[in-house]
């Protein structure tokens, strides 16, 4: 696996003035056909980022890339070491009725008032992907939003919170495979494998299926 190489987003933000707290966001879940969207969000002291990173953050990258149990270790470790850890989980209904995008835009927002109800009122936000997040953008119009393509490969505290994200929302998928056995779950957790749609069409869909997206 290779060795992320991460930008060094957080410590320039850290010398620059004032230790406001800087979140990062990232979403798992996008792509299934079940289950919800999940958006970890996480915060780290700004001492963290002018410190060497400890050795246990080492294979720290996109959890896409990662190992499970690579990434339950990393799950524990960002657990311990972050000031603010958190995952929002987005119900398949929701994204049925908001679509999506939306719905990430919409955890985004609940992810943020988390925090800053915690006490880690933000003062920048990094995020994922490419987003225009209007409406995120409305409801905190003193933060800077900054969004990054392939982030998560790029940025630690992204990688970070994109680790959060896929972790606790495999684990909720486990949880649902015991109350709906009959779709495989804790296997391919909600995404469209084959095994995954021929179970849809023998048993037909249950109530963690996106109505929205096609089996």
């Amino acid at each position: 696996m290779a060795v992320a190489r991460f930008e060094p987003v957080e410590r320039d933000y850290t010398h620059r003035g004032p230790l406001i707290p800087m979140l990062a966001l990232d979403e798992a879940g996008r792509g299934p056909l079940a289950g919800p969207v999940s958006i970890g969000v996480v915060s780290f002291h700004a001492a963290f980022h002018t410190q060497p990173v400890s050795s246990i953050f080492s294979e720290l990258n996109d959890s896409k890339l990662l190992k499970e149990p690579v990434r339950e270790r990393l799950y524990e470790a960002i657990r311990t070491h972050a000031a603010f850890a958190r995952v929002v989980h987005i119900n398949n209904r929701l994204i049925d009725r908001m679509g999506i995008n939306p719905a990430i835009e919409f955890g985004m927002i609940r992810a943020i008032r988390a925090a800053t109800q915690a006490g880690f009122p933000p003062g920048r936000v990094l995020i994922d992907g490419n987003y225009k997040l209007n409406d995120l953008r409305k409801c905190f119009p003193d933060i800077t939003v900054e969004c990054f393509v392939k982030g998560d490969s790029r940025v630690f505290s992204i990688a970070a919170a994109s680790v959060l994200a896929k972790v606790a929302r495999d684990r909720r998928m486990r949880r649902y495979a015991r109350l709906y056995p009959h779709y495989d779950l804790e296997r391919h957790k909600g995404y469209g494998t084959r095994r995954h749609r021929e179970l849809i069409a023998q048993n037909g869909p249950c109530r963690l299926h996106r109505r929205s997206y096609k089996w």
